[in-house]
C-alpha cells in the first residue's frame, strides 16, 4: 500500500515535468518561429521567404545607439590595428629585402675592388719587368 502514494506522487512529478517541458517547448517554438534569421526547414514547401527589406530600418534611439556606435568604434580600431600590423610586415620585409641587397651590393664591390687591385698589380709589375728588360738591353 505505501508504494501506490508513491507511484502517484511520482507519476504527478512526471506529468508536471511534462506540462512544464511542453509549455517551455512551446514558448520556445514561437520564439524560434519569430526569430528571422534561424535557418529553419519550413513545413509548406511552397513558402515564400519574405522579400529584404529595400531600405536599411531606422537606427534604434537611446543606449542603442550609443552601443551601436561603440560597435562601429570597436571595428574601426580593429581595421586601424590590422593596417598597422600590416604595415609593419611590409616595413619589416623592405628592411630585410634592403639588406640582403645592400650585403650582395657590398659584396660585389668588394670583388670588384679585389680584381682591380689585382689587374692593377699585374700591369705595374708588367710595365716594371718591361723597363727593366729595357734598361738592361740598352746596357748591354
Amino acid at each position: 500500500m505505501a508504494s501506490k502514494p508513491w507511484k502517484q506522487q511520482q507519476q504527478q512529478q512526471q506529468q508536471q515535468s511534462d506540462s512544464a517541458n511542453r509549455t517551455s517547448d512551446e514558448e520556445e517554438g514561437i520564439e524560434e518561429e519569430n526569430n528571422s534569421l534561424a535557418i529553419v526547414p519550413t513545413s509548406d514547401p511552397l513558402a515564400q521567404p519574405p522579400p529584404p527589406p529595400t531600405h536599411p530600418p531606422p537606427p534604434p534611439r537611446g543606449e542603442v545607439v550609443s552601443a551601436q556606435r561603440v560597435r562601429e568604434e570597436e571595428v574601426e580600431s580593429k581595421i586601424s590595428a590590422w593596417e598597422t600590423e600590416e604595415l609593419a610586415k611590409i616595413d619589416s620585409r623592405f628592411k630585410r629585402q634592403d639588406a640582403i641587397i645592400s650585403g650582395w651590393e657590398a659584396d660585389q664591390i668588394e670583388k670588384a675592388s679585389a680584381w682591380l687591385k689585382k689587374i692593377e698589380v699585374h700591369i705595374c709589375v708588367c710595365a716594371f719587368m718591361d723597363m727593366i728588360s729595357s734598361h738592361t738591353i740598352a746596357f748591354s
